[in-house]
């Protein structure tokens, strides 16, 4: 039984992972803290994604020309939140899908992000085509100042 009062994530960064061989920015993967409260995380939208809906390419653009694309979660952050389960997913995250620019991977048509979504009584782990667009449900997370 999931303790629903854990919002504790620890993240092994030391290890690279054989599966993380397509992700983009590897090097940004082994970084960040090794432990984090989950209520931390701050929500982060493109400008243009509160009012409407911007491309994943402007998104991932957007990051990395301000250079805050280090300060996102990355994928092994989504593994460690999918472990906490559905029930400390959705008191924070509701009915969002939230994504991790950090951990960017090439996929057979193209760079995708993956993401998290609550799904009936699991947390699923989702990858998105950057080529799609993003609205106010689909905030990026980042670890918070």
């Amino acid at each position: 039984m999931e303790n629903t009062e854990d919002f504790i994530i620890r993240v092994d960064r030391t290890v690279r992972r054989p599966n993380y061989e397509n992700i983009i920015h590897r090097d940004l993967e082994l970084t960040g803290p090794s432990e984090y409260d989950l209520r931390s995380l701050e929500k982060w939208f493109h400008r243009r994604q509160k009012k409407g809906e911007v491309s994943g390419n402007t998104i991932y653009d957007c990051l990395k020309k301000d250079n805050t694309l280090s300060n996102c979660l990355g994928f092994a952050d989504l593994k460690a939140i999918q472990e906490k389960g559905i029930t400390i997913f959705r008191k924070l995250f509701t009915w969002e899908i939230v994504y991790a620019w950090k951990g960017i991977m090439q996929g057979a048509n193209g760079l995708q992000v993956p993401g998290l979504m609550g799904s009936g009584c699991e947390v699923l782990l989702i990858l998105q085509s950057l080529d799609n667009d993003w609205n106010c449900d689909d905030p990026a997370l980042r670890f918070g100042k």
